[in-house]
């Protein structure tokens, strides 16, 4: 195996499943802060960029919730759809309610980064597989 290709294999397999989670709110909260100035600074012609970027990563959310997981994952959801609403117009208040909502959410899986480490290493949070995801 080459080695660049070894070195991402194993970069991979050290990222726990938190370490995603976070990463990819971080990127909501950078996108949406984007937004924000854009709207701003009146640059909304660069708006359609930072809004599809943001979209992505919300996408992204969703998908990796478990639907059969109660009612926790169906309010993320729920959220995450409010959002999106949110982001739809130029109002810079919605965008701030959007960052807002994802900063709180992004704390609240700070909040159990730890548990969550713990729980994946005892196997009791299936691990990330490089391949399926």
């Amino acid at each position: 195996m080459k080695a660049h290709l070894k070195y991402q294999q194993n970069a991979i397999q050290s990222w726990m499943r938190i370490d995603m989670l976070l990463y990819i709110y971080d990127k909501t909260v950078q996108y949406t802060q984007t937004g924000i100035q854009l709207i701003e600074s009146g640059r909304t012609q660069e708006l359609p960029m930072a809004r599809l970027q943001l979209q992505k990563a919300i996408v992204v959310i969703t998908d990796g919730l478990d639907q059969d997981g109660g009612e926790l994952p169906m309010n993320i959801r729920r959220l995450c759809l409010f959002i999106l609403d949110l982001i739809r117009g130029e109002s810079a208040t919605d965008w701030k309610t959007a960052l807002e909502l994802l900063t709180e959410l992004r704390e609240g899986f700070q909040s159990i980064e730890q548990e969550a480490r713990e729980l994946e290493c005892r196997g009791v949070i299936r691990g990330l597989d490089p391949v399926r995801g």
